[in-house]
């Protein structure tokens, strides 16, 4: 028997929040890759789309990884997962007028997501070797990132006309492609945790 559509919130979160973030891109003309960041989309005029799209997908993520460890998903992953996807939500609340909260929660989100479905997957590695190491490798590659990203922003690393939204973004795709790869996987049971 085919799984629950509930494990589909893995695959249509990621997928209409990042369809936000690009509508919120598109109404801010004064956004540019070179040198914003995306959480300077939250405290302008349409702020509320962007900061919405990131609770919306703070709830899915929280839904989904909820559903996996009520189907036998392992528990350290599941909790980072849901901790990460809380964070997500935060970011969306706590916008960047409150600064330090702001910078703190969305780099818990940043990090901890991918290092929790490094997790989730490891105890399936056996069985699905190449998802875990697929897992890994795109989970590494994000991380990369977005602390390449973060020293850039707080200045030890020099990067000239690419903005923090730009290493933002490129984790958020990998990750998002990790999400409604497991999410579509699950549902036509091709990966298992039981």
């Amino acid at each position: 028997m085919r799984p629950s559509k509930v494990v589909l919130t893995g695959l249509f979160g990621p997928m209409i929040t990042i369809v936000l973030i690009f509508l919120t891109i598109r109404l801010s003309p004064w956004f540019t890759w070179n040198v914003s960041a995306l959480s300077d989309l939250g405290v302008h005029p349409y702020g509320y789309i962007f900061n919405s799209a990131l609770i919306f997908e703070g709830l899915m993520n929280t839904i989904f990884i909820l559903y996996l460890y009520s189907s036998k998903a392992p528990r350290l992953g599941s909790i980072m997962i849901l901790i990460a996807g809380i964070f997500l939500a935060l970011v969306g609340v706590f916008t960047e007028t409150y600064l330090l909260v702001h910078w703190l929660v969305a780099l818990v989100y940043f990090v901890v997501f991918p290092l929790g479905a490094i997790a989730l997957t490891y105890s399936i590695r056996n069985r699905y070797n190449r998802f875990f190491i697929s897992t890994t490798v795109l989970s590494l590659v994000s991380l990369a990132i977005i602390m390449t990203g973060v020293l850039a922003d707080l200045g030890p690393l020099k990067i000239n006309n690419i903005g923090l939204s730009v290493f933002e973004m490129s984790e958020a795709i990998l990750l998002s492609i990790w999400s409604i790869y497991l999410s579509l996987g699950y549902y036509y049971q091709k990966i298992k945790f039981s």
